[in-house]
């Protein structure tokens, strides 16, 4: 059940698969406009997606 009732202090988890230019680009973004106000952990990792037909 989920019921989206954020808190200011809550985790957000945000995960994207994408290729490695477009992945370098969000975070390039990320780190400019958020990293100095916002406690971000941000990482790239090669994945290998099992069921590419639902995306």
């Amino acid at each position: 059940m989920r019921d989206a009732a954020w808190d200011e202090a809550a985790n957000i988890r945000v995960e994207i698969v994408c290729n490695r230019n477009l992945a370098e680009s969000l975070l390039a973004h990320l780190r400019e406009h958020y990293y100095a106000n916002y406690a971000m952990i941000a990482f790239l990792h090669e994945v290998e997606v099992l069921r590419p037909e639902k995306f």
